[in-house]
C-alpha cells in the first residue's frame, strides 16, 4: 500500500464501468480495507469515482457521469481516476512497471 495505512481514509468511492483487475465485490472489500467507504454513483457523499479499465472507451466513459457528477468534478468536490490510478495509489501496481509494459 501507499505511505498511509489507510490511503482512502475520508473517501467515499464509487466504481463506474466494468473493472478489469478484480470483481466489484473484491474492489469494495479493498476500499474498506484501505479506510474508504464503497458507495453507488448517486450517493451524495461520493468524492472519488474510479473508471473501470474494461468496457467502454475513455471518450464514452465521460458520458457515464451525469451533470450532477460533472458539476462536482468542476467544483473540486469529486475526483475521477482510472482503475490503474487507483491500484497505483494503493501500491498494488508499480507506476514504472506499468509504463514499461506499454512498450
Amino acid at each position: 500500500m501507499t505511505h498511509s495505512a489507510f490511503p482512502l481514509q475520508n473517501k467515499t468511492v464509487a466504481f463506474c464501468g466494468k473493472l478489469g483487475g478484480v470483481s466489484q465485490r473484491e474492489a469494495n472489500r479493498l476500499v474498506k480495507n484501505c479506510g474508504g467507504t464503497p458507495a453507488e454513483m448517486d450517493h451524495p457523499e461520493v468524492n472519488l469515482v474510479v473508471l473501470g479499465a474494461e468496457g467502454l472507451p475513455l471518450a464514452q466513459k465521460k458520458e457515464l457521469l451525469n451533470e450532477w457528477l460533472r458539476s462536482r468534478v468542476r467544483s473540486g468536490a469529486l475526483e475521477v481516476i482510472s482503475e490503474t490510478q487507483l491500484w497505483e495509489r494503493l501500491g498494488f501496481v508499480d507506476q514504472e512497471s506499468e509504463y514499461q509494459r506499454l512498450y
